[in-house]
């Protein structure tokens, strides 16, 4: 079972974690970006959808 709490204080490190990528590794950063992006946006929902179950 899924934490509501958990799951959103994951989703609110991810400013951070982006920014990090980005000082490293900049080009990297912009060439994976449209890839990662639309992960991330699937696993979010796929997440809503399984806290919305249970």
């Amino acid at each position: 079972m899924l934490d509501t709490r958990d799951f959103r204080g994951r989703l609110g490190g991810l400013p951070a974690k982006v920014l990090r990528g980005v000082a490293h590794q900049p080009v990297r950063f912009v060439l994976t970006l449209p890839v990662k992006a639309a992960y991330k946006v699937c696993q979010v929902l796929q997440e809503i959808h399984q806290i919305s179950r249970s």
